[in-house]
């Protein structure tokens, strides 16, 4: 199994209070220049309701970009985000401290959409049953994980569910990775699977 690098999000005394420094690495940690980089911010607020906004920069040579100037405060939230082709890679989103700016290292990789017999992509599943009084109830945890050196984005790749299945609610996560509804068939995979998630 290719073993990918770590993503981080570090807090430095060295980076400027309001300043987010971020660095793309291709799978083998070579700088990316000239790539575009997406600044989320979510503004929190409970009287007003949250608010979006939205910033990029382009990597330089060494494959940096910097946002400087940016808000720091407890109702405030960073997300880095990097798209290649049809992929989305992207960081945790954090918020700045006072006094520090942050680092984030990303990784990017090639992206596949088939896959091939020999490629080394595996799931893991846990279920769960709930008999109702006039159905049943099954709740399913899918782990993918992905051995090699390319982003997986599936197309149009659905797990069948049994005949007559009368819904699906799948989790919300913080990511573009989840499941929607096909109706009469199942539940058609969507988001990117980046390496790693092989299971200890």
């Amino acid at each position: 199994f290719f073993r990918p690098p770590a993503d981080t999000t570090s807090e430095l005394a060295t980076i400027p209070a309001g300043t987010i420094r971020v660095e793309l690495r291709d799978p083998f940690a070579h700088p990316l220049a000239s790539h575009a980089v997406d600044l989320g911010i979510v503004r929190q607020s409970i009287a007003k309701g949250d608010t979006h906004l939205h910033d990029q920069a382009t990597t330089d040579a060494a494959g940096a970009a910097t946002f400087a100037g940016l808000e720091i405060g407890s109702n405030i939230a960073y997300r880095v985000s990097v798209h290649e082709s049809d992929a989305t890679f992207a960081a945790t989103p954090f918020r700045l401290e006072p006094g520090k700016g942050s680092q984030v290292v990303l990784h990017v990789y090639p992206v596949m959409h088939d896959l091939p017999q020999s490629t080394q992509v595996g799931v893991q599943s846990i279920v769960g049953i709930e008999v109702k009084d006039d159905r049943i109830q099954i709740e399913q945890r899918l782990d993918i994980f992905n051995g090699t050196a390319l982003a997986w984005v599936p197309h149009d790749v659905v797990l069948r569910l049994p005949e007559g299945f009368t819904a699906l609610n799948g989790m919300q996560q913080r990511s573009d990775i989840g499941v929607d509804a096909v109706s009469g068939e199942g539940a058609r995979l969507r988001g990117t699977f980046p390496p790693g998630g092989m299971p200890s």
